[in-house]
Order: C-alpha cells, then sequence, then structure tokens
C-alpha cells in the first residue's frame, strides 16, 4: 500500500507500531489501559460471528483473542457460544481450530524453528531482519495460546 501511495504522489506514511506485537503484546502496551479494558469486550474477533450473531470461542481468531484477554490481564466479559474449550475438545464436529493449535504449539515445542507450523508460513519477506522479527511473533503468539490452552485445561 505504501508503494501505491507513493506512485500515486499521496504524501502519507503508513506505520504499524504493533508490527512485532502479539494482540495480547498490544493489549499490553496500550496507552488507553482503562478505555481498552471497559470496550474490548465489545469488539468482534470470531470467524463465524455472522451465523448466530455471536463470537463462538473456539475458532483460531477467538482463541487468539481470548489468549490476549488472559495475557492482559483483562476480564473477558464476551459472551462465547463455548466459554469453556472443554466442552468441546471431544468433539470432532467443533474442535478443528483447537486440535490444529494444539498440534502446532506441540510440533514447535518438539521441534523449534524447524516445526512444520513454522515452515509452512508461505510469504515471509526476503528481508532476513524482518523475517526473523516476524517469526518471533509467531513464537510469543504460541506462548499466548499455550498459556489459555493451559488456564483452559486442554493443555498440561
Amino acid at each position: 500500500m505504501q508503494d501505491l501511495f507513493s506512485i500515486m504522489g499521496i504524501p502519507a506514511t503508513i506505520e504499524n507500531p504493533y508490527c512485532f506485537a502479539t494482540k495480547g503484546e498490544m493489549l499490553v502496551n496500550a496507552e488507553e489501559k482503562t478505555l481498552i479494558s471497559q470496550h474490548a469486550a465489545d469488539t468482534v474477533s470470531c470467524s463465524h460471528w455472522k451465523r448466530r450473531n455471536m463470537q463462538c470461542g473456539r475458532c483460531w481468531s477467538c482463541m487468539i483473542r481470548r489468549a490476549a484477554f488472559l495475557r492482559a490481564g483483562i476480564i473477558d466479559t464476551t459472551p462465547y457460544q463455548f466459554p469453556s474449550l472443554r466442552q468441546i475438545v471431544n468433539d470432532s464436529s467443533k474442535n478443528s481450530d483447537l486440535c490444529a493449535a494444539l498440534y502446532a504449539i506441540h510440533q514447535f515445542d518438539n521441534d523449534g524453528r524447524a516445526s512444520r507450523p513454522l515452515r509452512s508460513i508461505r510469504y515471509l519477506p526476503s528481508d532476513l531482519p524482518l523475517r526473523e522479527n516476524l517469526l518471533l511473533v509467531v513464537e510469543r503468539g504460541f506462548e499466548e495460546l499455550r498459556e489459555f490452552f493451559f488456564e483452559q485445561e486442554v493443555w498440561s
């Protein structure tokens, strides 16, 4: 987008101060912590929101959101269709994202950077310092998810 602005002569610079932060880190480092704490639960992250006009609590987006709240110490008052992941851990019709996340973290814990989840990320930039910073975000994101899964009693 920045290249497009430059080509078109638009004198604007796009900056993303959270480029190398996990969702939890963004919440922790937010300047308006009180405002964030009061209104974060009013936002929508869910991949399935339109199905029930309610956040499911079990898709990748919801799990990352919930892990971020936990990391930031913000009480999550969001009404989820599945408030406990224990409800779905053995339900193959509902647990595909949970199983994928648990598998990815387990594989990463065993194999580190050589793990399939990190090797299979496509379209990483060729610039090595940029690539390294992005991979570190993924690793810290896995840590946030691991803590959330432990709290939800689906990880030991």
